[in-house]
């Protein structure tokens, strides 16, 4: 564990902005980091520190590979929705900064795999773009739309999730967060 804070440490030293004020959007982008995988742990970091001080990071299981894929990638971002919301001019609706994490998380290709090979899902995203990867049309009940994209599809469910948990608790636990994520698919 001694190993582990001592990178977590070098980690932290990278992530410092010159006057370290939370309020400015470079802090949540700066933070992030802490919710992507440690290199040797095949966990991310916040959670190998919370496995090294005897915390647990168990969560439910679910049905069908893309819940269960999305359970896990939902456990690796949860310390990011408990960041403080500190005035930040970015619109509530996108934070934490959550969209690079996931991007990069070591699970994103096998979640878009197995929504891919459900058929009812997959005809949600018909056709395959150059530039924007698999995507499909939506049409709000407001009669907006526009489209949406496979590569973004978890974030919206995880968003949407942690917002769903909110109405039961203000600060829900990883159970209700998985939970929460877990109605909205």
């Amino acid at each position: 564990m001694a190993d582990v804070l001592l990178q977590l440490l070098n980690l932290s030293s990278t992530l410092a902005l010159d006057d370290a004020d939370a309020s400015h959007p470079q802090w949540y982008l700066a933070v992030d980091a802490l919710a992507r995988t440690h290199p040797s742990a095949q966990e991310t970091w916040t959670n190998t520190v919370r496995l090294g001080f005897g915390g647990d990071c168990d969560v439910r299981s679910a049905r069908g590979p893309h819940r269960r894929l999305l359970v896990l990638i939902a456990r690796d971002v949860y310390s990011m929705f408990l960041l403080p919301n500190l005035g930040l001019t970015l619109p509530h609706l996108y934070a934490p900064s959550i969209s690079s994490i996931l991007h990069l998380h070591p699970r994103r290709d096998a979640f878009h795999q197995s929504i891919l090979a459900e058929n009812a899902l997959k005809t949600l995203f018909p056709e395959q773009q150059l530039s924007q990867g698999w995507v499909g049309d939506v049409t709000r009940s407001s009669g907006s739309g526009g489209t949406v994209q496979l590569s973004t599809l978890a974030e919206l469910m995880l968003r949407n999730g942690w917002r769903r948990a909110r109405l039961d608790v203000l600060v829900p636990s990883l159970g209700q967060f998985v939970d929460g994520v877990l109605r909205t698919v």
